[in-house]
């Protein structure tokens, strides 16, 4: 009966763990112990802005929201915050994007540095917020208002593999790039080697107790390929 809620549910640990994986980058950078990771930033954004907008987003207003708005009025103030949301998100990532492109220009520029990052948390804070909004109000409620008849065409439309805007096909584009910010993430939180060379301590650490970061590496990277 909710095949488009597992759907909803499996895009937004997906979404999720990018969240994760950019958090920790960031912390990290902030810290010393990493570069700039311009590449990686750059494709996080791109996911973000692709991802939620293009194909996740849409199907939420399209066709489960829309439903939803007519069986369960008093969710309707819930649905328009989380439309709201979805265009608030839109801007604070294309303000996010401007701020990663002005430190690109001046990559030694502390300030420009910091205003990034602190803006990169923000960001990371608000979506996970929504997401949780949508996973402990919408989603179990609508379980409760919608009966077979109305997921029937929900589901429908989330299963439709042809569909030219939520297809096989996209989904695969999506994958490549989720793919691509597990390639460019900085060990323990994905493939590519760190750019920054560790302190005494963090090479202590690895050099002391190499078996423990390899399971701390195998951990991270059974989140990142999507929990």
């Amino acid at each position: 009966m909710t095949a488009a809620l597992d759907i909803l549910h499996r895009e937004h640990r997906a979404i999720a763990a990018v969240l994760h994986c950019l958090s920790h980058i960031v912390e990290e950078t902030r810290a010393g112990k990493l570069a700039p990771e311009f590449e990686f930033f750059d494709a996080v954004i791109s996911y973000m802005r692709d991802f939620p907008d293009r194909m996740h987003h849409p199907k939420e207003d399209e066709f489960f929201f829309k439903v939803l708005r007519t069986k369960a009025p008093e969710l309707v103030p819930t649905l328009d915050a989380l439309h709201e949301e979805h265009v608030a998100g839109d801007r604070l990532l294309a303000e996010l994007d401007q701020k990663l492109d002005d430190w690109r220009k001046a990559s030694e520029d502390t300030d420009r540095a910091s205003t990034f990052l602190d803006e990169a948390d923000a960001y990371v804070d608000f979506q996970r917020k929504h997401a949780a909004r949508e996973e402990r109000t919408v989603m179990p409620e609508s379980r409760k208002f919608l009966d077979d008849a109305d997921w029937e065409p929900i589901n429908a439309a989330f299963l439709d593999n042809d569909d030219p805007m939520f297809g096989s096909r996209t989904q695969e584009t999506y994958a490549k790039l989720f793919g691509k910010i597990v390639a460019l993430a900085p060990q323990p939180w994905g493939l590519a080697q760190r750019t920054h060379m560790p302190t005494k301590t963090d090479k202590e650490a690895l050099d002391t107790d190499h078996a423990s970061w390899s399971e701390e590496q195998r951990r991270n990277m059974l989140a990142l390929r999507w929990i």
